[in-house]
């Protein structure tokens, strides 16, 4: 209304005609222009009918467009041709019934008629299925099926991802039934030309280098194919694999698919890095030739690691079994196929193999087919041979961890009780005579090495296969767990120089386990170490060299250790015999840097000594002024160890040189005691000794009466004889706790003076003993070990002269000792400068250097034939428990017990029977007391007695046993002995209920193996135990030492000759009760004898008898025949009760009551005859660890020992 006033006021207001005109003008222009634009503002009721929009009109324009969109969406829900949905229906007024279905979706819901709709790609996922809701119908049979994800390890087939393989150029056909056994289809692959190929497996699934090795299964992929082909030459295997950093690459495998039958090829593929999905194998077959497979199966690890594995094949197949249970849960009547076809045929690379000598590499044939079958019954073998470098060879083949790998890791070794075994095969092909040392090594926390027991092969010429078995020794590993291991590996070492007309054959590597072995329960898990290390007990001198691969690396503490024993310690009455030999060359070249004189530069005149007082019996002379011996040696420490003669004899002034740099000067002069004297004695026709007050003379001049005599120092053996024509001999005796030399007549002197002249002096050498040189220098032979003492070598057969004297030890004063202030390589120079001084002018300088180390090892050699442990327990004389202490040991070993039984057991149980004669005859003398002949028979009191109960913690004597003094922890054995003491069970008595005649044990038996026909004994060796606890109280008792005890058990033993069963259980109850250790050495001896190869084979024909004799052609079996085999119709039948052995070398009563040593026939003896006309073959060996299952004569023995001690003692 503003505006209208406006403009009628400048009407009112206009003074001339022409701005009133003017003025009306405006005033209707802009009334029009109000009514036209502001209309909607006329009044109150349009001003709130218009509301949000500009104008009245633009609103109704708005609700005209809403009126027009509802009427379409109107007329589209009335479209009864498009779809429902469910929301809008009522769910209890709109369900729909049959009535509202046509016929055909009936048929078709029913399962009756097809449904002809195809769902789209990935149209059907698994939420849409119901468990087994998929007929096996439905699945196509040229389809592989493989789960999403497979974890490392597991074997795959059969799974739940389809893939359908390429083809090009080739005929793919499915076979139902399978053209191959053990499968209910097959796929042909035929090619129709030169370039065809087919597909035949394909992985689907990714896994990262480092998953692999997380789960311990290493850097290769293992397929395996069962296959049959017709072509006329080998088929080779083809395949890519496809890596995660986008690359691939082929890889190819000769000559894989042989034309055969029904074959299966196993084949591993490595790769060093990540892969992923698309990994795949084909092969082209020949021109319209047919290559037919089935059962793709793969995992990630190596299946050949070890050359074969059946086991492992074996193993994850049975696994694969369970993971396809879970995976077919969804398929309904699918079942999944294991395949059982044998493993028998592999293709094997040889790849894993290592051949190594000490300057050159062997050469692998790759795999051969040979008409010997490996222990798999297969016929793959690899082959190698030498070169013409002529060298002798150790061969590394590592054992992958995962060989048994669903063992659980974190148990220790006593979840069992039987030792696990690889058994290996060898077929060695050469005209020589050689011995080959196989050897299982472990390395443990990637320092400490564990030696297992070794197997030796004695190849005595020509074509031979041998079969072994290896042990994982439960005793080796002792307290340690098997996870703590990083590396396994089986060593061979050839002792001899092969050629290429020297050819071997590796074949049927697979691992077994004790019967009681839950392989639920242990784990040796891989960590891929790759260093390399020779088994110390194959040793010869060729492949020393190859162990100084830088032991100083591992630091061994310095330690003085005293081995304190019998006739087994004594050796040969030196430092190191025996098994002392292994153990100091395993400290000095498996935990030391040394370097004997096979290993340094002579530069100058020189010549080799030879003597037992040295270490490996051999040095280097070298003589005259400025020639010198140089070596290298690595380490911050080096100990020159030389030798000199009694005489100081060229005596000389050497300088020793470090990198060129003169570090030192030293003579080799003698310091020790020496000299000539003369001595007189009166004889008086009845004595025969005359002690020399001196040691280690020589050059004896000898007269009686003024006549010259006839004689010399003792160098006989054990018992020693005076030579013929000889009046004398000089002998090592005991003169006040002192040894000296006696001059021993071989008849007492008449009446007169007796006069002797001789030099006197000790030579310094590694052993420090009272046994001295013939002669004046090093090398002119010792004089005997055996002196005139009051222990016999041999108790059973004391004679004269058979006495060990004196403890030997490392001799520390022929070592030159330098410290450096850091370890790295050094070159070292000895160099004579000029003779000493103190020495005859004129004489020829000379240095006798003997070996250089860099670690400290002294030990003494405390055994004496024929001792027993209250020997040691005297308080006087030169061998006892003082002087051991003396020593101030940090380790004392006791191994004895055989000497001890003879003189301290005691039967206190026994039986009274009347028997035959034979029967006499055929027990050993120790099991039979008080005999009294009769007219035709005889009474004796025997020590294997009947029982009429048992259980598992007891077992009740016959009623006619007779009891005596039985105590607890008295030896109780179960079963007769008959040759091999696995067929005994030996427990430690807790009780004894002497008015039922019930004894009881804490360990229970296997009841298994016994029943009413079962004898026993009992022993008592109390005795002993009380002289051990004597033993070592009173070394504990000595002031300023501490030692660390170890008792040891003696081996496996004879018990014809030496009844030593049940010392192992007697004395780790001993050990225990003083708080030491104990070493086992029965286990490792009994493990060894249970794997010799059986040699020699016995057929009988029966005749319906319970008894047979068995000849070793017409001798009797000496020792006795051990690891035995009974067959009958292809079964072998022994156990070691119902069907035994008795016989062999040992003690036996006679006929006529006289008793000693001899051979009786071996005998088969049944408790149940076999049905004559039948053949029975018996198979046995008549080696073993020691000649007579005692002493350390024979090299199996020596290591045996050494390396088990020695174990104990790291």
């Amino acid at each position: 209304m503003t505006n209208i006033t406006n403009e009628l006021n400048k009407i009112k207001n206009a003074i001339f005609g022409k701005d009133v005109r003017q003025s009306i003008h405006d005033a209707i222009k802009e009334c029009y222009r109000n009514a036209s634009v502001e209309h909607d503002n006329a009044n109150m009721e349009v001003l709130i009918a218009r509301g949000v929009h500009e104008t009245l009109n633009d609103r109704i324009t708005n609700c005209e467009d809403k009126i027009t969109n509802n009427i379409n969406t109107v007329e589209t829900k009335m479209n009864i041709g498009d779809k429902i949905k469910v929301s809008q229906i009522d769910k209890n007024q709109g369900k729909i019934d049959q009535t509202y279905l046509t016929d055909e979706l009936l048929q078709q819901i029913s399962g009756n008629a097809p449904i002809n709709s195809i769902p789209p790609d990935k149209g059907v996922t698994t939420e849409k299925l119901a468990d087994k809701s998929v007929t096996k119908s439905k699945i196509a049979d040229d389809v592989q099926l493989f789960p999403h994800q497979i974890a490392p390890g597991k074997i795959v087939f059969d799974g739940l991802t389809a893939v359908k393989l390429p083809s090009s150029n080739a005929i793919v056909t499915v076979n139902k039934p399978s053209k191959l056994a053990n499968s209910e289809y097959s796929i042909d692959i035929t090619s129709t030309s030169s370039e065809g190929y087919g597909w035949i497996a394909q992985i689907p699934n990714n896994i990262t280098l480092n998953e692999v090795e997380t789960n311990t299964y290493g850097n290769k992929l293992t397929f395996i194919i069962q296959y049959s082909y017709n072509g006329t030459s080998k088929l080779s295997l083809n395949g890519r694999v496809y890596y995660k950093d986008e690359t691939s690459e082929t890889f190819n495998i000769n000559n894989v698919f042989e034309s055969a039958t029904n074959k299966v090829a196993v084949i591993e593929v490595e790769f060093n890095k990540p892969i992923k999905s698309g990994t795949y194998l084909y092969v082209s077959p020949e021109l319209n030739k047919t290559f037919t497979y089935t059962k793709n199966i793969y995992y990630y690890g190596g299946a050949i690691d070890d050359v074969y594995s059946k086991y492992l094949l074996d193993l994850r197949i049975d696994k694969t079994n369970r993971d396809i249970d879970v995976i077919s849960s969804k398929i309904e009547g699918v079942t999944v196929e294991t395949n059982h076809y044998p493993f028998s045929d592999r293709f094997i690379s040889g790849s894993n193999v290592i051949i190594q000598t000490n300057n050159s590499t062997f050469s692998n044939n790759s795999a051969v087919l040979l008409d010997d079958k490996n222990s798999l019954g297969g016929n793959w073998w690899v082959k190698y041979h030498g070169e013409d470098n002529n060298d002798m060879p150790y061969m590394q083949i590592k054992i992958s961890n995962s060989f048994i790998s669903d063992i659980d890791k974190k148990i220790k070794l006593e979840s069992y009780k039987d030792d696990g075994y690889i058994e290996f095969d060898i077929i060695i092909d050469s005209k020589k005579s050689f011995n080959v040392n196989a050897q299982i090594v472990g390395r443990y926390q990637n320092s400490l090495w564990t030696y297992f027991r070794d197997i030796p092969i004695t190849h005595k010429g020509g074509r031979q296969v041998y079969k072994r078995k290896l042990y994982f020794e439960k005793s080796y590993l002792g307290d340690k767990l098997i996870d703590d291991y990083n590396f396994f590996a089986i060593y061979l070492v050839f002792k001899s120089r092969l050629t290429k007309e020297d050819v071997f054959y590796i074949s049927g590597i697979t691992n077994k386990y004790g019967s009681s072995l839950n392989p639920d329960k242990i784990k040796l898990e891989r960590k891929n170490f790759t260093d390399k290390c020779v088994p110390y007990s194959a040793l010869g001198d060729e492949v020393i060299k190859l162990l100084n691969y830088g032991a100083n690396e591992t630091k061994v503490s310095n330690e003085k250790i005293v081995f304190a024993g019998d006739s087994v310690t004594w050796g040969n009455g030196g430092l190191n015999d025996g098994y002392l030999e292994v153990i100091d060359e395993i400290v000095r070249f498996k935990y030391s840097n040394t370097v004997t004189i096979d290993q340094v530069t002579v530069n100058g005149a020189n010549k080799i000594i030879n003597s037992p007082k040295l270490f490996k019996s051999k040095a280097c002379e070298i003589i005259g002024v400025d020639n010198s011996i140089t070596f290298l040696m690595k380490s911050d420490k080096v100990k020159i160890a030389y030798a000199i003669n009694r005489e100081s004899k060229g005596a000389a002034i050497c300088e020793v040189l470090v990198d060129n740099k003169v570090i030192d000067t030293f003579s080799t002069y003698n310091p020790r005691r020496k000299g000539r004297k003369t001595l007189t004695f009166n004889a008086d026709g009845a004595t025969r000794k005359f002690q020399l007050k001196e040691a280690f003379t020589y050059n004896h001049v000898v007269t009686h009466k003024g006549v010259s005599l006839t004689g010399e120092l003792n160098r006989g053996s054990y018992g020693s004889k005076f030579p013929k024509g000889h009046d004398y001999m000089i002998i090592r005796a005991l003169d006040n706790d002192e040894v000296k030399h006696t001059l021993f007549f071989k008849d007492a002197p008449a009446a007169g003076e007796i006069k002797i002249t001789f030099d006197y002096g000790e030579s310094i050498t590694y052993a420090k003993t009272t046994v001295g040189e013939l002669g004046t220098l090093l090398d002119s032979g010792l004089e005997s070990y055996y002196g005139d003492g009051n222990v016999a070598f041999d108790p059973s057969n004391a004679v004269s002269l058979s006495s060990g004297l004196d403890f030997r030890k490392v001799d520390k004063d022929c070592f030159k000792t330098y410290n450096f202030a850091s370890n790295k390589t050094r070159e070292i120079k000895i160099r004579i400068k000029s003779l000493d001084p103190r020495v005859i002018p004129g004489d020829t300088p000379t240095f006798v250097f003997n070996f250089a180390t860099d670690r400290n090892f002294e030990y003494m050699n405390a055994g004496i034939g024929g001792f027993q442990y209250n020997m040691f327990n005297k308080e006087t004389g030169i061998i006892n428990y003082k002087k051991l202490a003396e020593y101030e040991p940090d380790k004392i070993v006791a191994l004895m017990g055989a000497n001890d039984d003879w003189g301290k057991a005691e039967y206190p149980v026994y039986q009274p029977r009347i028997v035959q004669a034979d029967y006499l005859e055929k027990n050993s003398y120790y099991w039979i007391a008080n005999p009294i002949k009769n007219e035709s028979n005889y009474n004796i009191n025997d020590r294997w007695t009947d029982i009429k109960a048992f259980d598992k913690y007891s077992i009740t004597l016959a009623d006619n046993v007779v009891i005596g003094d039985v105590n607890k922890h008295d030896i109780l054995i179960i079963n007769k002995w008959g040759n091999d003491e696995r067929y005994c069970q030996v427990r430690l008595i807790d009780s004894i209920d002497k008015s039922k005649k019930k004894i009881t044990f804490l360990t229970p038996i296997d009841t298994e193996l016994v029943n009413l026909d079962t004898k026993v004994h009992i022993k008592s060796i109390k005795k002993l135990g009380d002289d051990i606890d004597l033993f070592i109280s009173k070394l504990r008792a000595y002031d300023n030492i501490n030692p660390e005890i170890y008792l040891a058990c003696m081996g496996v033993s004879n018990m014809n000759h030496r009844q030593l069963l049940g010392y192992r259980e007697y004395i780790r109850y001993i050990a225990k009760k003083n708080n030491v250790k104990f070493i086992d050495m029965f286990t490792p001896t009994s493990e060894y004898q249970s794997t010799v190869e059986r040699t020699i084979t016995y057929e009988i024909n029966s005749t319906g008898a319970n008894d047979y004799i068995i000849l070793k052609e017409t001798e009797n079996i000496n020792p006795i025949l051990r690891n035995v085999t009974v067959e009958v119709d292809g079964m072998n039948i022994f156990d070691g009760k119902n069907v035994r052995l008795s016989g062999g070398y040992g003690y036996y009563w006679n006929t006529d009551l006289t008793h000693g040593y001899k051979t009786t026939p071996t005998r088969l003896l049944l408790k149940e005859p076999i049905e004559a006309g039948k053949k029975i073959i018996v198979k046995g060996t008549t080696e073993r660890y020691s000649g007579d299952y005692c002493h350390m004569g024979a090299e199996t023995g020596k290591y045996l020992y050494g390396t088990t001690i020695l174990k104990n003692l790291l």
